[in-house]
């Protein structure tokens, strides 16, 4: 008896429960809005992500394209004003001259007929010494040869004439005055003349060169036809 009337009744625990959903409910409205709030800030927080990942994925490609761009503007002579052309003939003299012994023909700064042409001329000349000057400074002697000016006048797209003076002798104030065809072949500008003064008169190298291959091979088959004829 006494165990069951010291036990709670139903009465009571249906009270005690309904206080507690009351204190439940109370908080309801708070609960769901922070839930609310939380997920309005993930909402803002994801499109806003997404935003700036698409606008980085913007900005990447417009360097793309951008880059893509300068490198098809290299691929056309039109594009280099002259000033920029003189700025690589000064970058190519200053790499010529910086070497100790650098190379009567630079493959490198030459165009593909003129590198053709003396082939051709070594070949006929049988390994003869036909041009005994270094058409870079225009002179057979020189001593720390320098570029001393160079200005470029535009004939056309791909083809330019520069006008450059070269000091053959660091201790030495003469200037030897000479003329560069060059044309833009293969992505670059290369030298495809070299025009100086010989004796007052205006010298080719590549016009000396197709004159000698010409006549040293009429030359050879004038020998090789008395040679039959001799038979």
């Amino acid at each position: 008896m006494e165990n069951f009337l010291n036990r709670p009744s139903n009465d009571s625990m249906e009270f005690s429960d309904g206080k507690e959903n009351n204190g439940i409910k109370k908080y309801w409205p708070y609960v769901v809005g922070s839930l609310v709030l939380l997920a309005v800030v993930g909402a803002f927080a994801y499109n806003s992500l997404g935003r700036n990942a698409s606008q980085s994925d913007v900005v990447a490609d417009s360097m793309i394209i951008e880059s893509q761009n300068e490198e098809a503007e290299l691929k056309s002579g039109k594009d280099y004003t002259e000033k920029d052309i003189e700025t690589v003939i000064r970058k190519m003299y200053e790499d010529i001259f910086g070497k100790e012994d650098h190379l009567l023909l630079e493959p490198k700064y030459v165009s593909k007929g003129l590198v053709d042409l003396y082939a051709r001329a070594e070949a006929v000349g049988e390994g003869e010494a036909f041009i005994d000057s270094d058409h870079w400074v225009a002179a057979q002697d020189y001593n720390q040869p320098s570029l001393q000016s160079v200005s470029v006048k535009r004939l056309s797209d791909d083809e330019v004439i520069a006008h450059v003076r070269i000091k053959p002798f660091k201790e030495y104030g003469i200037e030897n005055r000479m003329r560069l065809f060059m044309v833009y072949e293969d992505g670059r500008w290369v030298v495809d003349d070299f025009i100086s003064e010989c004796d007052g008169k205006e010298w080719s190298e590549k016009t000396w060169l197709e004159n000698y291959i010409r006549e040293t091979l009429a030359l050879l088959e004038k020998e090789r036809q008395s040679l039959r004829d001799s038979i």
